[in-house]
């Protein structure tokens, strides 16, 4: 019998082994191929919001309202504290404010004077609020104006107990826009509210200096005493 090196018959028995452990063994398995999927095209981000440019006329608007801010604001006025003892008021005070606010206009129909008597009128259903900026508004003050007309509705709605709210499906609209974009937001306005016409808000169109804010109430239901819509400009 031949005799073989130890090294020769140790990996011949190792080859052996391995040969039958192979043999014992599952096969590894198989990676599955995928097919290739295309590439979706890339999101694009929306437009960033950039204010247009005011007209001459705008700016010098902005000018006299900073200057009538500053004015007032140095004489203790258009104060947010709440009032205090240097602002003192009395019953007969708040019984005579609430009769010139719930009896009378503030304006007659052309906003150029007094309004006369009328009868009292309130809000029966909910008030949904929808707030309108012109495209000269930028940014910036739209988010600061939206917190302030949200923090504001709460209040009335906790003072009131009446239901406001700024919501969907609106009946009340708030526009906060410059001499440029203004008549285009009364207009749109006029399509969004039922019983308001674009010439039911032409006196809104022009306004003068002195009328910092102006609102337009309307009662189009079956109770002439009951609003069902109302168009504001600040």
């Amino acid at each position: 019998m031949k005799r073989y090196p130890f090294s020769i018959r140790y990996w011949a028995v190792t080859a052996v082994a391995i040969a039958t452990i192979s043999a014992c063994s599952p096969p590894p398995p198989v990676e599955p191929t995928h097919k290739p999927v295309a590439r979706p095209d890339p999101v694009k981000p929306p437009a960033p919001v950039v204010a247009k440019p005011t007209s001459e006329k705008s700016a010098m608007l902005r000018s006299y309202f900073n200057d009538i801010q500053k004015t007032q604001l140095s004489q203790g006025l258009m104060r947010s504290d709440g009032g205090g003892h240097d602002t003192p008021f009395t019953a007969d005070m708040l019984a005579r404010n609430f009769e010139q606010i719930a009896f009378y206009n503030e304006y007659n129909a052309t906003l150029t004077g007094r309004g006369e008597k009328t009868t009292m009128r309130r809000w029966e259903k909910p008030v949904r609020i929808e707030i309108m900026f012109g495209e000269s508004v930028p940014p910036s003050e739209r988010k600061s104006d939206t917190s302030a007309i949200k923090a504001y509705t709460r209040r009335l709605a906790k003072v009131t107990q009446h239901p406001i709210s700024v919501a969907g499906s609106a009946n009340f609209i708030v526009i906060v826009a410059n001499e440029d974009d203004r008549s285009a937001l009364l207009a749109k306005a006029a399509k969004r509210l039922p019983g308001v016409t674009t010439e039911s808000l032409k006196a809104l169109n022009d306004l003068r200096r002195d009328t910092y804010c102006i609102v337009a109430a309307y009662a189009g239901g079956v109770d002439p005493n009951s609003y069902t819509a109302a168009v504001a400009v600040i």
